[in-house]
């Protein structure tokens, strides 16, 4: 690949607003999956179809990203620094479900020198920061990315809290 100087891989706080972005793109088809299929396995694989098609069809097109990675100003390329391929990005969504189940190959991106996940590293793709590159990023910018971030991820972090802590005490109830 022909490095450039000025190259910038998207870094997590980016990546982690412009997945919550793509989360609430997808808010409403999956709303509507769930209401027409039900609960159940059905539902799993319809959700997942959808993630997949979304996915594979916006990063193998010219935008190379999806639509919450084209607003953060980051977008996927192979190794090559080209467009992926429709087998590449279908690869890539594909086992972005394995780092999205278990968060932790996600943190690969803290030991490669590319910010690679685990979906990155086996489907040869880089998550490039454009805006950064274009220096139109400014630490301001940065800065209120991982405050949006943080505030998303401990909203949902809480209502799971939340949600759990009432299973609990409806199952359990209190004991008087």
């Amino acid at each position: 690949m022909k490095t450039n100087t000025n190259t910038l891989y998207a870094g997590f706080w980016v990546r982690s607003v412009a997945y919550l972005i793509d989360v609430f793109v997808l808010c409403l088809p999956l709303i509507a999956i769930m209401q027409l299929a039900g609960e159940g396995l059905v539902n799993i694989i319809l959700s997942l179809l959808l993630w997949w098609i979304y996915n594979t069809f916006m990063l193998s097109s010219s935008w190379n990203a999806t639509i919450g990675k084209k607003i953060i100003g980051i977008y996927v390329r192979n190794q090559d620094n080209e467009t992926l391929s429709f087998k590449d990005a279908s690869l890539r969504s594909l086992l972005s479900f394995i780092s999205y189940t278990f968060f932790l190959p996600i943190l690969m991106m803290f030991f490669t020198d590319k910010k690679q996940t685990f979906h990155d590293y086996y489907a040869n793709s880089l998550v490039f920061d454009k805006v950064a590159m274009d220096k139109k990023r400014s630490s301001i910018g940065l800065k209120i990315i991982k405050v949006i971030g943080i505030f998303i991820i401990l909203v949902i972090l809480g209502g799971y809290i939340y949600i759990k802590g009432m299973i609990l005490l409806l199952t359990y109830g209190v004991s008087s």
